[in-house]
């Protein structure tokens, strides 16, 4: 169920994708309804897609409507990933990151470690 769960939660990344590919959030269309709109579509495109890319039954049900406990696992998990790929692209900087991850579940305290910039060392 595990693999599942982080699957659901990567092919929802990727139907969002889609989406902004399709609708780019530019322009005068970026109020908080569009928004909503747009988010509202994504986990049914994103059940499109695993369905597409025939994943199984159990993957797509987590997307379309995960039961609550597991929902919750997939909010924080869709909230700390996309928080780490706006730290990563210089959008959001590592102590605001951090402060995000801080209010995090406790099961999620390791999290914060999995997003570090690594350092380069130059010889």
């Amino acid at each position: 169920m595990a693999f599942d769960l982080y699957l659901s939660v990567l092919i929802e990344h990727t139907g969002l994708i889609a989406l902004l590919r399709q609708n780019p959030l530019t322009g005068p269309d970026t109020s908080a309804a569009y928004l909503a709109c747009l988010r509202a579509l994504v986990p049914e495109y994103s059940a499109r897609i695993a369905k597409d890319w025939d994943l199984l039954d159990t993957t797509i049900r987590l997307i379309q409507d995960a039961p609550a406990d597991l929902e919750v696992l997939r909010v924080h998990a869709l909230y700390f990933s996309t928080a780490c790929a706006l730290t990563r692209r210089g959008f959001m900087d590592q102590a605001q990151f951090l402060h995000l991850c801080q209010h995090l579940p406790d099961y999620a305290a390791g999290w914060y470690d999995l997003c570090i910039p690594s350092q380069v060392q130059v010889d």
